[in-house]
Formats: C-alpha cells, sequence, structure tokens
C-alpha cells in the first residue's frame, strides 16, 4: 500500500552555511533540497606548506627561493614533494614588518607584502 515519503534530510552544514548567502527566498529554498553530492565532489589534493620569517626585512632583489618551495630546475627531478606536484601551495610570513611598537599595531606593510608576493610568484611561475 502506502509508503510514507522519505524522511527529510537535513541539508549539509556547507549547503546551509552557503544558502545563508541567498537573498531569493525560492532559490533558496530550491538550493537546500538539492544533496551537496549533486553539486560538489570529493576529492584528494596535495598540499605543500612553509613558513618563512622575514625578521622585518624587504628580500633582496635578486632572491631566489625555487630551491626552498622546490620548483627550481635542481629539485624538480626529487619529484613527488616538491611544490609543482601539489595542488595547493600555502607559504606563511612572520615578522613581514618590524617588531616596533608603532608596526605591531599596522594592519599591514603593503611594500614589503607585494615585494614578498613578487619573489614567491617568481618561485612558483618559473618567472624572473
Amino acid at each position: 500500500g502506502d509508503q510514507a515519503p522519505p524522511a527529510a534530510r537535513e541539508p549539509h552544514p556547507l549547503t546551509q552555511e552557503w544558502a545563508a548567502r541567498i537573498n531569493n527566498r525560492n532559490v533558496r529554498a530550491a538550493f537546500l533540497v538539492e544533496p551537496i553530492e549533486s553539486y560538489t565532489a570529493a576529492r584528494d589534493l596535495r598540499v605543500w606548506t612553509g613558513t618563512w620569517n622575514t625578521n622585518g626585512k624587504s628580500p633582496p632583489a635578486d632572491l631566489d627561493i625555487s630551491e626552498w618551495l622546490h620548483t627550481s630546475r635542481s629539485s624538480f627531478a626529487a619529484g613527488d614533494g616538491d611544490a609543482r606536484h601539489m595542488d595547493v601551495v600555502v607559504v606563511g610570513f612572520q615578522e613581514i614588518v618590524p617588531l616596533t611598537p608603532g608596526k605591531v599595531l599596522a594592519v599591514e606593510d603593503l611594500v614589503a607584502t607585494a615585494e614578498w608576493e613578487a619573489i614567491i610568484g617568481r618561485a612558483l611561475n618559473g618567472g624572473s
């Protein structure tokens, strides 16, 4: 005879978080009905992480960190552990500004940040 309708499934927490950003009530309701598996796919990612203490100094103009990132030709032969084989490369900087009382309260030093970002970009993208 009669079958009971399937129990309503609680949306995945990410679905709920994403849906909270949808302003239109109808679109949000339609989104919440779809299982997360219908628009996402899980897969393994390889992540390389490193951290660099700049000691509050700008990088030398000719600094090449490709050996450290394992993106140079010589380290490229090393294989699986190099950044070129990674899906995500994460680099954290400490003390990008000198640790003086005035600088500690500042949010960011845009010049130093841009210089370090350029160094990373060259190493990851093979530029000079």
